[in-house]
């Protein structure tokens, strides 16, 4: 039993990790005048630990504010609001049911480009041989990349400079 719920706890804290990293990629996507809700709610999320069940509801945010911000112009509720003080609602109280269970649910099927070929209609047979050349093991990675003949050290100067304004 505590085998199982330490199993439940890990991978909750797994998730969240994962969406958190996302939620943050997209803040500087939304709109100017909403990043400041955007920072509050992250800012309150990041507060929320516990049990997996806590976890569990604070991935689910996470997970729908990654999922508005990617596909909306505008932070859609409750997202378009600062936070409420206390503990935060389920998802499944805020939202309606249809929403919740269409956005929710689909973080747990697989996703579009897992289940389909990007190519339609082709087999091994009509590949060229370059489209094959990509089958390397992956410890030749980088054996098969361009390098600078300077070895590099030019490249990592230029990258790793402090900026002139």
């Amino acid at each position: 039993m505590e085998d199982q719920y330490q199993k439940i706890l890990e991978a909750n804290q797994e998730n969240v990790r994962y969406n958190t990293m996302l939620a943050r990629a997209f803040i500087p996507l939304i709109p100017k005048q909403e990043r400041d809700h955007a920072h509050r709610w992250m800012a309150k999320l990041s507060k929320i630990e516990g049990t997996p069940f806590d976890l569990k509801n604070k991935a689910d945010y996470l997970w729908y504010f990654v999922m508005n911000a990617a596909h909306s112009q505008e932070m859609m509720p409750p997202f378009h609001a600062p936070p409420p003080t206390g503990d935060l609602p389920l998802l499944s109280s805020i939202l309606p049911k249809e929403i919740y269970a269409d956005v929710i649910d689909s973080s747990d099927r697989k996703s579009w480009w897992l289940e389909e070929p990007l190519v339609e209609g082709l087999n091994d047979e009509e590949l060229q041989e370059d489209d094959l050349a990509f089958d390397f093991i992956p410890s030749e990675f980088a054996r098969n990349q361009p390098s600078p003949k300077c070895n590099g050290s030019y490249v990592y100067a230029c990258v790793f400079a402090p900026r002139r304004d």
